[in-house]
């Protein structure tokens, strides 16, 4: 199962805001487990999903926020044993041209494309992309 949050600067807080989601996630995973039968989730055999969380970056300064969470802890790296360790898997789109997204040739690519539109000189760069013949003869 894969998270993503959207940010369009960078957020110091972002991994305590994803680590929380994470959370909601497999509570409500818990919960409907539950509901299938009573107990469930207290069973030697009861596993909570992976998470794959991800950040979907798409503002102009660079993304410069440490992606892990013990990096928001003070002592993190004392008390690492103790604490939850995870990283997010950050899509900086500023690093992505579009001319390599193009390429992709898929839905993604294309609504990350269109994300990029920021200023005036972005939508005639992305015009001028769409105006081009694809393949040459």
């Amino acid at each position: 199962m894969s998270l993503i949050e959207h940010k369009t600067a960078p957020d110091y807080n972002v991994c305590m805001q994803v680590f929380r989601y994470m959370v909601y996630i497999w509570e409500t995973y818990e919960r409907e487990a539950e509901t299938v039968q009573e107990g469930m989730s207290k069973r030697q055999g009861f596993l909570y999903p992976p998470i794959l969380p991800i950040v979907y970056y798409e503002g102009a300064r660079q993304w410069n926020v440490p992606l892990n969470f013990r990096s928001r802890i003070r002592e993190g790296q004392t008390f690492g044993k103790y604490l939850p360790d995870f990283e997010y898997y950050l899509v900086p789109l500023r690093d992505f041209s579009n001319e390599a997204l193009m390429e992709k040739g898929d839905e993604i690519s294309l609504v990350m494309m269109i994300n990029k539109l920021q200023t005036a000189e972005d939508v005639e760069k992305f015009r001028k992309l769409f105006m081009r013949p694809r393949y040459a003869p």
